[in-house]
């Protein structure tokens, strides 16, 4: 079974499922997952300026983004998520992985 992501309602692009961001990428797994929500067509005003904002101020408690980010990084999974037929993006020790429903249940066990 194949896993599609419907990019902005245009023509759908397959994904190759499995491991998208390996965890040793650290805090900058939760940035690409923002940026791929937004290239996926995710229209958040507020997720695309904590992204431009991300490299110089994310670890500062003045970061205006600090007490937002994990909602901005849920929203992120929940866009990709209404957008992907056949599959799940979630986040396996500490790893951000696309998989069929079938291989989730099979991991989950």
């Amino acid at each position: 079974m194949s896993v599609v992501v419907v990019n902005d309602g245009m023509r759908p692009e397959n994904l190759t499922t499995g491991v998208v961001l390996e965890s040793s990428r650290g805090h900058y797994a939760a940035r690409m997952l923002v940026e791929y929500a937004l290239y996926y067509g995710w229209d958040d005003a507020a997720a695309r300026q904590a992204v431009d904002e991300y490299d110089l101020y994310h670890g500062y408690e003045r970061w205006r983004y600090a007490d937002t980010w994990y909602d901005i990084t849920e929203d992120a999974l929940t866009h990709l998520n209404l957008i992907t037929e056949g599959g799940v993006w979630w986040w396996c020790d500490g790893d951000l992985r696309l998989d069929t429903y079938e291989d989730v249940e099979g991991m989950s066990e």
